[in-house]
Parts: structure tokens; C-alpha cells; sequence
């Protein structure tokens, strides 16, 4: 599998990703993060299905804590309660992980354009990478949110599920 990313302006991002960013901005209350207990999953309801929570530890793994329920599970790639350094395809691991580490550096959202490619098989969507401050006992985080076409992420994941089973 390939991966690559193209760096996307908020300016021009869906309105549903737009309004999950104003979000994160209102519950930062005037520091430059919010963190984790900032955010109340009840507020998230717009966009549960499609959010994911990342943990980065300082050691530096990443662990997936929550991976939105609208994702297609795939034997051995990035899924809840699973180390991102143990995840296999390492293409688009390694352009996730980069991601996150990139949006706590510089303590902002971030919007990509990922295109991943397998067998002949194309998919596109994109992904908004939120920071998240350490605190209350929890390390840093990163809430993300992938606005896809349900069906061609389905499909994608499904082929490439079945090259693994064969």
C-alpha cells in the first residue's frame, strides 16, 4: 500500500469540520490546548462515527484509544486500544503518526488530504488532526476526524482485508 497527504487549509474545510474546529477552539478557554477532559463526548454527538482519540506517549508510541465506530475494523491495522508502531499498513501509520506529532508542535488543527492506494484501488478523504494538552493524569492527545465517502472507505478497506486473508 501507498500513502501520501497534501496539507489542506481550514479556510476551505467542510462546514462539518469547520464547526468541530470552532469547538475545540471555544473549550481551549483561553490556553493554548484544551485537554481531554475539556471536550465532553456528549458535544461531539455531529461527528461520533467518524472521531478517533490518539495518545502520544513519551517514549514515543501512540496508542489508538478510541477509533470511530463508522471505520472499517481491518485485521492488524490501527484500531481501539492498539499501539500505532505495531499497525500494518506502516504507509499510512507513518503519515498519521506524523500528522499528530506535527499538530502538537505547533499547538494548532491541522487538515490533510490523504490518498491511499492498493492493488489498482484508490481512496481519498480527509482528516482534521485536533491537539489535545496533557492533564488531569492524561497524556497528550490528538482527537481526529475523517470526512469520507462511507462507501469507497468500505470498499478500499474491504480489498484490502481480503489480499491479507489470501
Amino acid at each position: 500500500m501507498t500513502a501520501s497527504a497534501t496539507a489542506l487549509d481550514l479556510e476551505s474545510a467542510p462546514e462539518r469540520m469547520i464547526q468541530l474546529v470552532r469547538y475545540w477552539d471555544a473549550r481551549r478557554q483561553g490556553r493554548s490546548l484544551p485537554t481531554r477532559r475539556d471536550i465532553d463526548v456528549l458535544d461531539l454527538k455531529p461527528w461520533l462515527g467518524q472521531l478517533s482519540l490518539h495518545e502520544l506517549h513519551d517514549d514515543g508510541s501512540v496508542r489508538c484509544r478510541l477509533r470511530g465506530s463508522h471505520l472499517m475494523v481491518v485485521p492488524g491495522y490501527v484500531t481501539t486500544g492498539r499501539f500505532l508502531n505495531t499497525s500494518r499498513p506502516a504507509a499510512p501509520v507513518a503519515l498519521a503518526t506524523a500528522h499528530f506529532r506535527a499538530a502538537l508542535s505547533t499547538g494548532r488543527p491541522l487538515r490533510h488530504r490523504l490518498e491511499l492506494a492498493f492493488a489498482g484501488a484508490l481512496h481519498d478523504y480527509d482528516r482534521l488532526t485536533l491537539p489535545l494538552a496533557a492533564g488531569g493524569g492524561l497524556p497528550l492527545m490528538v482527537l481526529t476526524f475523517a470526512q469520507l465517502d462511507q462507501r469507497a472507505h468500505d470498499t478500499f478497506w474491504q480489498r484490502y482485508a481480503g489480499a491479507l486473508e489470501t
